[in-house]
């Protein structure tokens, strides 16, 4: 059974620019936030190697918003393998073959047919004669890491002239990456708040008034307020309970408490193999008992989804076919790496990333380091501690 979003897609935008990988974002009817997408496969061969964008027909239509229990429990960063990722066409067959009860009459001639295989199962996104503006190929055999990257030699050049380029040209469009309503981005505030504030270090050892600014009264004041705090929260008859449930959770917005859970996890607990986290023994072969490349993809497809429902994804370099891929996993991956089951169902997602067991790609790294330092010294420049790529 598949999660249809077809009604609910006004645009988006997809990339396949790059070997194995398909990522963009949709804007659904309605909704103030974004699906955001990471898949792991190729677009089929008429969109394999294209960066497009795509608007409903209908996107202007009004129609009913959606509403918080609309999408419960959906991922909004899409993970897992593709499916079948096309356009379709849908012609009308021949006058000669119609039936007189269609006959004169003109259907649209194409589908934009989008499918992948995510934390909520498959997903499926129908648009009958979409909008489609083709904006960038490249040829994935021929430049599979993706299109030649323009050099910078400072920062500055090197994130303006990624920005620059991107200029919105529908209405649509525009509004899923701007809140029209707010007219500004939603971490701006006219108040200016210090940012760097989380970044300071609570040490309990140091002096809270080291220049004796505070009455010696007014600090016993703090002292027994913050006494009197700790006793009404009752801290001390959960003493093996994880700090995110020492406050009442449902009080709290669904990200805290993922976040918080999140931390827990990581702090008290160890994960379990990616392979002890299925519901049951999967019947997949080993890597050396597949023939042909299809097969051993649709084996890699099919272990993918799975991990999908974990929260777990693979990100594929462009050394590395799917063969290789799905003998990473099943050697090495699954049977070596860890995750935690109390975050199924989250909004968190693990990537694994086969360029960290890439000889290819590390010698790549080490290419492109070894350049950046030499024109660093033909600068002149002090030794940096941010690689700019």
């Amino acid at each position: 059974m598949a999660l249809r979003l077809s009604d609910l897609v006004v645009c988006g935008e997809i990339f396949n620019t790059s070997w194995y990988s398909v990522h963009g974002w949709l804007a659904l009817r309605g909704g103030e936030q974004m699906v955001h997408l990471q898949l792991t496969g190729n677009c089929a061969a008429d969109l394999a190697g294209w960066h497009f964008r795509f608007e409903s027909r209908d996107a202007e239509a009004k129609r009913p918003g959606l509403t918080p229990d609309d999408m419960k429990g959906f991922a909004w960063q899409q993970v897992g393998p593709t499916g079948e990722m096309t356009i379709k066409d849908i012609s009308p067959p021949p006058p000669s073959e119609r039936s007189p009860a269609v006959a004169g009459k003109q259907p649209p001639q194409k589908c934009l047919h989008l499918e992948w295989f995510s934390q909520n199962g498959r997903i499926l996104v129908e648009l009958i004669d979409p909008k489609i503006e083709l904006l960038e190929y490249n040829d994935l055999e021929a430049n599979p890491a993706g299109p030649p990257r323009q050099r910078a030699d400072t920062d500055d050049e090197l994130f303006d002239a990624e920005f620059a380029e991107f200029e919105p040209e529908s209405d649509a469009l525009d509004a899923a990456m701007l809140d029209e309503d707010d007219g500004g981005l939603p971490w701006e505030d006219d108040d200016e708040a210090d940012v760097s504030s989380w970044l300071e270090d609570d040490d309990d050892d140091e002096e809270e008034d080291p220049y004796g600014l505070l009455p010696e009264a007014l600090k016993q004041h703090f002292d027994d307020a913050a006494c009197e705090t700790d006793q009404s929260l009752n801290l001390e008859d959960l003493p093996d309970a994880p700090p995110w449930l020492a406050a009442d959770d449902e009080d709290k917005p669904e990200v805290v408490r993922e976040l918080e859970l999140m931390d827990d996890c990581i702090e008290r607990g160890d994960g379990e193999f990616l392979s002890d986290l299925f519901d049951g023994p999967l019947q997949l072969p080993r890597p050396e008992q597949l023939g042909s490349d299809e097969a051993a993809e649709h084996a890699l497809k099919t272990l993918l989804a799975t991990l999908a429902r974990c929260g777990v994804s693979l990100a594929v370099c462009h050394h590395f076919t799917p063969r290789d891929a799905y003998r990473l996993l099943i050697d090495e991956i699954c049977v070596g790496q860890r995750a935690y089951r109390e975050l199924q169902g989250t909004q968190w997602v693990q990537t694994f990333m086969t360029s960290e067991y890439c000889p290819q790609c590390d010698e790549e790294f080490e290419r492109e380091y070894q350049e950046y330092e030499r024109r660093r010294k033909e600068r002149g420049d002090e030794p940096d501690d941010d690689i700019p790529f």
